[in-house]
């Protein structure tokens, strides 16, 4: 048998088909860009573009940065309250340390900026999740077989997205305030699209460069925020037994049942050496051992990363303890949370400017024990579009499967390819859906998921030719429901910011009352009412 120069899953494009043209075909991006960095770096500052003022809770990393380099884990109690867990006389966060990597160099270079760097991280997170979801559109576009340079209508729809990506999703709702809980999961979502990108590069190609890069992400994503990283390295544990089982000889497979389950994950012309297998089963094990070292070295447990009895407001409110059932994470709380996010009445209405704000009424099943619920949306309210991309790109992948099989000079390909990634991006939702709280900022785990299938479903809407009137106005009712979309995600980060969160500084709060007075008033005298 011939073995080819590099291992490819069968039926899709190869390194040098999947060429797009070069820097200049891309420079449009730019536009899209630099709207929702405009608008971010607008809605981070509360209006005033002072990316280096200080948060009010914006500091732990800080912290965090200053004691590893002293060798050690605990922090001051300034730079954790109220969030702080309580160990042996010391205070500790249950925040990832990778957001306070850069922090060491930063603080070093300038002394004076420590615990002012909050905002910033948060606009390079914007901005590394935009670029993320951008290379993702064109990942799924060579993985469909599409070749060759953009056309114009290609520009136009990955543009929207683009902005879609940044103001019409919870993106935009984390940058309604610079703290440390909407830093995190800034950055281990970025870290997850890059790692879901690269890891469907390597299913494209077998290059061992792209499956250590995933490595590298899905490092740098787990401990940013760990439920967010069980996505990519649920993928990185399947991509490892899947080549394992393309190791195990076929004379096997029938006394190793698993084998035959794993080898259907993705189809390999030639299955990539064991190596590669090596780098992504030694980095879950490395991911694994330091995930128990620091909890151990924090708190001396080995799997509870929060120890809910240490929690200090835990222990000031302590009827908080019996509703959640001394537990952050149930499974008898899926349902609840599932329900939360994904049904049409997360939404509440209200009579002042913008008429809209989060829903606070939670509707508790039978087995939860919910500690409580803060604002929330869900995807049918918050992320319709995506949610529709999501759905059509069931359609595009049978169709382009349907096209390889008819195909006469290229194989069939396996029709469970994206499974990997796509059982990684639901296994990064599991531990949302058992928490035992609801809140809008959490709604942005279900990103890596929608973007990734939306990226796919996008292509649904360059039919060549449209035979319905239906079908030619479908993308003129994606874009006005994006236009809604980016208005209910912009509204929900301007009330939250400026009405509903805690330390609003008054500037912004009058600010907010003065545009509700102008503008409720206005309207009130244009319609005659009352």
């Amino acid at each position: 048998m011939q073995i080819p120069p590099r291992a490819n899953p069968v039926g899709r494009p190869g390194r040098r088909q999947a060429s797009t043209g070069g820097f200049r075909e891309h420079v449009y991006v730019a536009i899209p860009l630099c709207i929702v960095l405009i608008a971010f770096c607008w809605m981070v500052t509360d209006g005033d573009f002072a990316l280096f003022d200080a948060e009010n809770f914006g500091q732990f990393y800080d912290g965090q940065a200053a004691s590893l380099l002293a060798g050690h884990w605990d922090v001051p109690l300034p730079a954790i309250s109220p969030e702080e867990y309580l160990h042996r006389g010391k205070f500790y966060g249950y925040f990832g340390f990778v957001p306070a990597l850069p922090r060491m160099a930063l603080n070093a270079f300038w002394p004076t900026m420590a615990g002012s760097w909050s905002r910033t991280s948060l606009l390079c997170g914007c901005a590394v999740t935009l670029c993320c979801c951008y290379a993702l559109l064109l990942r799924a576009r060579r993985w469909l077989g599409v070749v060759g340079p953009l056309a114009r209508r290609e520009k136009i729809a990955y543009g929207f997205f683009l902005i879609l990506a940044g103001l019409g999703s919870t993106t935009i709702y984390l940058g309604s305030r610079a703290f440390i809980y909407h830093e995190a999961i800034m950055w281990a979502v970025a870290w997850a699209l890059a790692a879901f990108d690269q890891l469907l590069g390597y299913l494209m190609d077998g290059r061992l460069v792209r499956l250590a890069a995933a490595c590298l992400l899905t490092f740098l994503c787990f401990f940013c925020r760990i439920s967010t990283g069980c996505g990519p390295l649920f993928s990185l544990l399947l991509i490892c037994l899947n080549i394992v089982a393309w190791h195990v000889p076929d004379r096997w497979t029938g006394i190793l049942p698993p084998a035959k389950i794993f080898r259907g994950l993705t189809r390999w012309r030639t299955p990539p050496p064991l190596i590669h297998a090596g780098f992504a089963g030694m980095t879950t094990l490395a991911v694994a051992v330091a995930f128990v070292a620091v909890n151990h070295a924090k708190f001396g447990t080995f799997f509870d990363v929060s120890p809910m009895r240490e929690y200090a407001m835990m222990a000031a409110e302590p009827g908080r303890y019996e509703r959640s059932g001394g537990k952050w994470l149930r499974p008898g709380n899926v349902p609840t949370v599932l329900l939360a996010y994904t049904s049409m009445d997360a939404i509440a209405f209200d009579r002042s400017f913008p008429w809209i704000r989060l829903q606070r009424e939670l509707v508790r099943l039978p087995g939860s024990h919910m500690d409580g619920a803060g604002g929330y949306s869900s995807v049918a309210t918050a992320l319709p579009v995506f949610v529709i991309l999501a759905f059509a790109s069931g359609g595009v992948l049978s169709r382009r499967r349907r096209a390889m099989a008819e195909s006469s000079d290229q194989p069939p390909s396996n029709s469970a390819s994206l499974s990997i990634v796509v059982l990684g991006s639901i296994a990064g939702l599991a531990p949302v859906l058992a928490f035992c709280a609801v809140d809008n900022r959490y709604l942005h785990e279900f990103i890596p998921l929608l973007i990734l299938l939306s990226a796919f479903g996008v292509r649904a809407l360059f039919t060549p030719r449209p035979t319905t009137t239906l079908k030619r106005l479908i993308p003129f009712l994606l874009i006005a429901l994006g236009l809604l979309q980016i208005y209910v995600n912009c509204s929900f980060a301007l009330v939250y910011q400026r009405s509903e969160v805690f330390g609003v500084p008054p500037q912004p709060r009058a600010q907010m009352l003065s545009w509700q007075r102008r503008i409720d008033g206005s309207l009130k005298s244009l319609f005659h009412l009352r």
